[in-house]
């Protein structure tokens, strides 16, 4: 089987899954972003707002995910992983009632209520990952794990410039959303191998 033909089936099989279209739509609203920004026009605002709503309703209800990890236990040993799972069901909640606000099946002043608590909660997320990240490098590297921690430090700056409201160029966003969505596909894909 040619490489090119097994790279098509290993791409197929990333589409097939939640995170994988999710990670590969992210690329493209990002080139297109970023592709936008270089070129100071709007060619592609239109399919970057309906990338950026699909990749949100691919995700509805991924705050299940955490709150399955919860459980009364959990309560007894608070722990840095009960609190990013805490805090990972306030982020997917919030995106989720933001995606809701955007298809008009919720009113669309939820937008305005869950967005701040949608970027704080992922931000401290992103802190406890690289946290985790970081000591488990520390007792021993490998190259995914260093591949991961650039990843979350992308997903940071790109997270940072919203929940401290930075006055910097969108090109940071652009870049940093760009790389992060990039990383997370070489990673699904590195999986497949």
């Amino acid at each position: 089987m040619s490489k090119s033909f097994s790279f098509l089936i290993i791409i197929k099989q990333i589409l097939a899954t939640t995170d994988g279209r999710d990670k590969l739509f992210k690329v493209l609203q990002y080139s297109l972003k970023l592709n936008d920004w270089l070129k100071n026009s709007k060619s592609w605002i239109a399919l970057i707002s309906n990338l950026s709503l699909a990749r949100k309703m691919i995700r509805l209800l991924h705050g299940l995910d955490p709150l399955l990890e919860l459980n009364m236990d959990s309560f007894k040993n608070v722990d840095a992983t009960m609190i990013n799972n805490i805090f990972s069901l306030l982020s997917d909640g919030a995106d989720d009632m933001i995606c809701l606000g955007k298809l008009k099946v919720i009113d669309d002043k939820w937008i305005d209520f869950a967005t701040p608590i949608s970027d704080r909660s992922w931000f401290i997320t992103i802190f406890l990952d690289i946290y985790d990240l970081v000591k488990s490098i520390q007792k021993e590297p490998t190259m995914l794990k260093k591949i991961s921690l650039a990843k979350l430090i992308c997903d940071l700056i790109f997270c940072s410039i919203d929940v401290f409201k930075l006055d910097v160029s969108a090109g940071w966003q652009n870049v940093t959303g760009l790389l992060s969505g990039t990383i997370g596909t070489f990673k699904l894909i590195q999986k497949k191998l």
